[in-house]
This record gives C-alpha cells, structure tokens and sequence, in this order.
C-alpha cells in the first residue's frame, strides 16, 4: 500500500508540474513576443537576433548537460533550479515595459530562458524512472498534452480578451505576469516529488557525460532524421497559404484546428501505447503526417487544407509523444542523461540547419519536391523508431 501512495501522489504532483509549466509556456509563444517586442518598437532585425539567442541558449544547454554529472546522481535539484529560472524571462518582459532601457539586456535572457527550458527538459527525463513505474509514463504525458491543450484553447481566447479590454499594453503585462505565476508554481511543485526505490534505478550509475559510441550514434540517428524533416515541414502554412485564397479570420482559425489536432493527437497516442509498441506508434504518426505534408503542397482548397492541417497536426503529435515514451521504456536509466540531451541537440541542429536549406531550395524547386524529400526522411526516421523501441523497459 505504501508503494501504491507514493506512485499515485507523484503522478499528481507530474500531472501539476507538467500542466502548469505547459500552461507557461503557452503564455510565452513567440506569437505574443514578437509582437510585444514590436510595440516596444524593436525592428525585425532586433527581433530575429531575439530567437537566434534563444536557439544558441537551447543548443548550448543540450550540449553541456551530456558533461552534467549532479551530486548523488539526483537530477531533481538542478530540475527544481533551472525550473525557478524559467520565472526571470517573463518578470524581465514586464520590467522592460515600464523601463524601455532595459530592452537591450532582453536578447540576454531569451538565452538564458532556452538554456533552462533545455536543460529543465532534460532533467525531466532522467527524473521520471526514478518518480514512477515506467509505463506509466506514456499515459501521463498523454493527459497532460489533452489538458495542456485545451488550457492553450483558454489562453488564446484570454489573450485576445485582454488585448480588446485593457489594451495591448497592459494585455502583454498581465499574460506575462501570469506566465510567471504559472511557472513558479510548477518549479515549486517540484519538490514535492519522493523518489520511489527500485533496484534497477538506483543500483546503477549513468556512464560518464559526453560518451558517443556506435550504439549511442544508431540511437540518435532517427533524431536527426526528425530534425531534417521538421525543418521542411516548418514551411507547411505558408506553402499551403500561397495556394488558396483565404480569409482574415483564416489565421485564428488555424490555431484552433492546430489545438484541437493536438488534442486528438494526444487521446490518440494514450489509445494505441495501450495496444502497439512505441516504435510502431511513431511510424504510424511519421507516415500519416509525412503524406499529409505532400498532400497540402498540391491542394488548392481551403476546407481540404483545414482537414490535412488537422491530421498533420494530430499525427505529428502522436509522434511526438510516443519518442519520449520509447526513450523512457527503451534507454537504460543509466544512459538517459545522455541520450535525453543528445537527441535533442539532434534534433535541433538539424531543424536549424533545415529550415534556411529548404528555403533556398524552394527558390528552385517545386515546393511539393521539399515536402516530399521532408516526408522521405520523416518515413525513414519512423522505421529506425519501429526497429529501436521495443519497449523492453516498459514495467
């Protein structure tokens, strides 16, 4: 009976960390940034800088968290501190509007906030063995996601309340303000986990940071893949807005099919990690969302738009919650330090890298041909998946 108190208060506490730092996050999208950074009147260049140091802050945190060894092999503590350290980019995006000054110090903190998002994320995956039985991890990240996106649901229509009735201004402020409640509230949740006993996590130590062999190399592959991928299909909006006329009201409405995909998405994935392995589960999401991808390259209709926009959204979720899945249920505990900040350095990197290679190939070649070689790697990263997690540690 004690184990069976200890699994269900940390599953509480994981549902209260994982939404309300979600909840943050959301008040922080780089929709309402930018165009707070544009009413403090920053250039689109000042702008563009902002998210580069946001990328360098990320890449910066993956890297140096593969040489990361905690005190006691505990990553909860430096969770707990990079998780606090989330609070000081939306309290800094408060002060800079009553002290214009401090604008320049900005670019400073949006690499400071992706280097603890990055490094919080990583932790995150190394603390979750020691938390709960692995399986049920799948299914607790799945709620999260369904309530997480229903609260992004709320938190649109908020904004949008807040910017008609106060003013743009005063709207930022108080979506700011509430970024930082949200997240502090998560970090102090945090210390509220009690680690469970159990000899196959604590009985080993993780191998030294930094560690690339040929396993480990097989292992990140498919993220790179993904991250090749991610960066053609970061073009599926605007390829398929250059197609069709559309309306004003379009843009928002983008956004609800988005949320509702991902909410589907999310219910989706917590029905099949019940009946098929983590591998197929991806492959499935990879291929579906690929086909879609090619699909909205030769489409002209906006309600057809709208339908592959929905099952893009829905089956690239499900995938994006099956890989982490299949990392907890594949990866040895004493391995997950690095292959949890690794194969998002991948991934990263390889968007970033993506991203400008696809737009200058989209000056030459048919947009389709993009969506077609994103949704060929996609595929293929699937099948790695397929073939990697076997869910062997799924107990």
């Amino acid at each position: 009976m004690r184990r069976l108190k200890f699994n269900w208060d940390n599953e509480a506490v994981f549902l209260i960390v994982s939404v309300l730092y979600g909840l943050g996050t959301s008040f922080l999208s780089e929709g309402y940034i930018q165009a707070y950074l544009l009413e403090l009147g920053m250039n689109v260049h000042k702008i563009g800088l902002y998210g580069t140091m946001g990328n360098a802050g990320a890449l910066a945190s993956y890297a140096l968290f593969s040489f990361y060894k905690p005190r006691n092999n505990s990553y909860m503590t430096p969770m707990f501190v990079m998780a606090l350290g989330l609070t000081i980019l939306p309290i800094m995006l408060t002060l800079v509007s009553l002290s214009p000054q401090l604008g320049a110090v900005i670019l400073f903190f949006s690499a400071l906030h992706s280097f603890a998002q990055g490094f919080r994320a990583s932790c995150d995956y190394c603390v979750v063995p020691t938390i709960m039985p692995r399986s049920r991890y799948g299914l607790m990240s799945g709620k999260c996601g369904m309530i997480g996106s229903g609260l992004a649901a709320l938190v649109s229509a908020l904004s949008a309340s807040l910017m008609d009735d106060s003013g743009s201004m005063a709207g930022y402020i108080a979506i700011f303000i509430a970024a930082a409640a949200s997240l502090a509230v998560s970090a102090a949740a945090i210390r509220f986990y009690r680690p469970m006993v159990s000899g196959e996590e604590t009985g080993r130590k993780p191998i030294p940071g930094g560690r690339m062999t040929l396993k480990s190399a097989w292992i990140l592959l498919p993220h790179l893949l993904r991250g090749v991928a991610t960066g053609g299909f970061y073009y599926f909006v605007v390829i398929s807005m250059e197609r069709m006329a559309t309306p004003i009201s379009a843009s928002s409405l983008i956004v609800t099919i988005g949320v509702i995909g991902t909410m589907v998405g999310c219910a989706a994935f917590m029905y099949f990690e019940k009946r098929m392995k983590t591998g197929t589960i991806t492959l499935i999401g990879n291929l579906v969302a690929g086909l879609c991808a090619v699909m909205t390259a030769f489409n002209a209709s906006p309600v057809i738009f709208f339908l592959l926009y929905f099952g893009y959204m829905m089956f690239n979720n499900i995938s994006a919650y099956a890989i982490p899945a299949g990392v907890v249920y594949s990866v040895p505990a004493e391995e997950l330090p690095f292959i949890s900040s690794m194969r998002m350095l991948m991934m990263s990197v390889g968007s970033m890298v993506c991203i400008q290679l696809f737009s200058m190939l989209m000056t030459v070649w048919p947009a389709w041909t993009v969506m077609a070689i994103s949704a060929a790697v996609y595929a293929a990263a699937g099948v790695i998946f397929k073939i990697q997690y076997t869910d062997a540690m799924k107990i």
